[in-house]
Parts: structure tokens; C-alpha cells; sequence
């Protein structure tokens, strides 16, 4: 039986794992639009305790400013994607966040950043790095996101992009016509492989499958079940510190 710690919502980190398992693991370079925590549902935090490597792209200063504390390996940035540079405000809900002019009344007005494009970032930080993976997940704002990228220019080797419903016909044939194939749907994104590598074709697959390939232990299970105790107890109000203990159990099993 296989082992794998992993930090994604949906076993997103396995799913890819699997897929790059033949690439070194201190080569593997990404880059993640809509970062969030450098832990909780992170897609790059199982790679970046294999020794890999990306850029980590994030509005929001307060997780920016984890991902800069958790990776300094890494190149973290506060910004937003789009289609053009600019400065633009973000709302937020709950924990995720995207650009206001987009977002439902639900959504809380929070701060302007600044705005840059994919091809901006690229050109400045990914040199001649290959890029392994790409993943999208900006609350609706994908189509905008794509639409400043380059990827005849740069080619990540997989592209996982958020689409919770029917919205990935806004901009799927911006990626298709980029000369990507779209290889299935999870609960959340859709993977896409650069034509150019027809072997991950194969090796992209469901994760319902791997599972019983691997042995999986989930930091978001030990999150979840210490906020609960919390949440029940008086010690809940004292802090986020309880939770740190938990956050550098990645490191322990490493």
C-alpha cells in the first residue's frame, strides 16, 4: 500500500501526484491562482514538503502573508489575475475571495489590489522552468483569468480549473483552442492536459480510484475534528494558536 499526505478538498494533490509521479519531486514547479492558505485545502502544500516549488498567487493579505511564512521557497504574490493590469476591488466570503464586479450580494466588500496577467507573472518568474501544473480557482473569474494567458507561450502540463457548473462554457474554448484536451470533470475542476504530453492522458484520473491504491491521511480531517472540540469547549476562544500543532503534523510524517 502506498502513502500520501494530503491538504486538497478532493484529493486534488493525489490526483496529481499520480499523474507527475515519474518527475522528480524537488522539480516539480507550479503555479497556483487563488492560493489561499498554505495549508487547509491546499493543492501545493504535499508537493512543497517534497521539495517542490511554484508560485503561489493571492489577494488576499492575510493569506499571503502565511504563504510567504510557510514557503520561502516559493515565489508568493498579492495580487489578483485578469485580463489586464490594473487595480481592482476584492470582496470576500467566508474564506474565498474574488473581484467585486463579478461576486454576488452575499459577498463582503474587503480592499483593492493590484491586478496583473498571467503572461505579466510568467514572464518575470518562470523562465525556463517547466510548469507542471496550473490551477484556476478564483470564484468566477476564471474567464478573465484566462483571458490574459499565453499558453501557446507557456504550457503548464496540467490545467485544473474551478467550474461548479455550467460557466466553463464561457472560456473552455479559449483552452481547447490553446491545443489542451479536457480529460474529466471532479467535483469542483476541470483537468485539461497539453496536447503535447499524451501520456498523462492516462495517468489524470478520478480519485475515487486511487484511493484504494493509497494509504491517504488528511490534514483537513485533523482541522476539521480540533475545530470542532473547540467550537464546543471555551477554548475555542482563545485561538487559531491550538490549531498550529496540527498544521505542523506535514512535517512530522515528512
Amino acid at each position: 500500500m502506498k502513502y500520501f499526505y494530503s491538504f486538497s478538498q478532493y484529493y486534488e494533490d493525489l490526483v496529481l501526484h499520480e499523474a507527475l509521479k515519474d518527475v522528480k519531486s524537488d522539480d516539480i514547479f507550479w503555479i497556483d491562482i487563488g492560493a489561499n492558505d498554505p495549508f487547509l485545502f491546499s493543492d501545493t502544500k504535499a508537493f512543497s514538503l517534497s521539495g517542490g516549488r511554484g508560485i503561489n498567487v493571492e489577494p488576499l493579505r492575510d493569506k499571503y502573508e502565511l504563504l510567504v511564512q510557510d514557503r520561502p521557497r516559493d515565489i508568493s504574490l498579492n495580487l489578483a489575475l485578469g485580463e489586464k493590469e490594473g487595480v481592482v476591488p476584492i470582496v470576500v466570503n467566508g474564506c474565498m475571495s474574488t473581484v467585486a464586479d463579478i461576486a454576488e450580494s452575499r459577498w463582503k466588500k474587503s480592499s483593492l489590489v493590484k491586478m496583473k496577467t498571467f503572461n505579466q507573472i510568467a514572464d518575470r518568474y518562470v523562465r525556463k522552468h517547466d510548469i507542471h501544473f496550473c490551477k484556476i480557482d478564483v470564484e468566477g473569474y476564471e474567464k478573465s483569468v484566462i483571458k490574459g494567458m499565453n499558453l501557446i507561450k507557456y504550457r503548464p502540463w496540467i490545467l485544473l480549473i474551478e467550474s461548479n457548473g455550467e460557466e466553463y462554457r464561457e472560456w473552455e474554448n479559449d483552452i481547447l483552442n490553446a491545443q489542451y484536451e479536457f480529460v474529466m470533470q471532479d467535483k469542483i475542476n476541470r483537468w485539461y492536459i497539453a496536447c503535447e504530453k499524451p501520456e498523462l492522458k492516462q495517468k489524470v484520473k478520478p480519485s475515487n480510484g486511487l484511493l484504494d491504491e493509497y494509504l491517504v491521511v488528511r490534514e483537513c480531517e485533523y482541522i476539521d475534528a480540533i475545530s470542532r472540540e473547540m467550537r464546543r469547549t471555551w477554548s475555542f476562544r482563545i485561538g487559531y494558536s491550538i490549531l498550529e500543532p496540527f498544521r505542523k503534523l506535514g512535517n512530522i510524517l515528512k
